[in-house]
């Protein structure tokens, strides 16, 4: 979830980040989206499913809150703001 959603994020504040993203899409084409589909596939079944089957799921589910909380607060929040400041 880190690295998969980290990189998404971090085109929104990062210029590096987000010319990365578009080479890859530049490279790969449709490909690249693709490939980013079944990543988010992948990692919401697998988050699911460590919700589903773990004993520490109070823990789990602590880190993923804090995880989007931050990234919420943090990267969208402040996205938002400024564009209805305009």
């Amino acid at each position: 979830m880190f690295l998969n959603e980290g990189f998404v994020m971090m085109r929104h504040v990062s210029p590096w980040a987000a010319k990365q993203r578009e080479n890859l899409i530049e490279k790969y084409g449709d490909g690249w989206q693709t490939f980013h589909g079944i990543v988010d596939y992948v990692w919401v079944i697998v988050v699911a499913l460590g919700f589903a089957f773990s004993s520490h799921r109070g823990s789990h589910l602590y880190v993923f809150l804090a995880f989007w909380g931050s990234a919420f607060t943090l990267i969208y929040l402040p996205m938002w703001v400024a564009k209805t400041d305009k």
